[in-house]
């Protein structure tokens, strides 16, 4: 189903295209290109949808909500330069990728509460 988890992609991967596995941690829209963040028991990876590149996963993409399952298909490229987080250890500091396929496997609904400032999820 998947080439690789999240956290085992690196350098050596950049122009490679991969098919990835998990969980929407977050989902941003920025003014039309979609980021989300592709989470698996690994780590996290920044997914980039552009309409540009992909209009049909573009369309599927800015319908995702956090906690979606998805499956995500497309090539390894490195953060622009400026663009690399350091506040992460893992992946998402310094790769991303375009995405030119996805399929959401299960769409979750939650209501997100706090308990003494912990963050807990209640799927309904």
């Amino acid at each position: 189903m998947r080439s690789h988890y999240c956290a085992d992609l690196d350098e050596k991967d950049i122009g490679r295209e991969v098919k990835l596995c998990g969980w929407c941690n977050t989902y941003r829209d920025h003014g039309g290109i979609v980021f989300i963040d592709l989470r698996d028991r690994s780590g996290l990876v920044q997914l980039v949808f552009d309409p540009k590149d992909f209009e049909q996963s573009h369309k599927i993409a800015s319908e995702v909500r956090d906690e979606y399952v998805l499956i995500a298909k497309g090539k390894v490229r490195k953060r622009g330069e400026g663009f690399i987080l350091t506040r992460f250890y893992t992946i998402i500091s310094f790769l991303q990728g375009l995405m030119k396929s996805m399929k959401v496997l299960v769409m979750m609904n939650f209501i997100r509460c706090y308990f003494r400032s912990t963050q807990i999820l209640i799927f309904i």
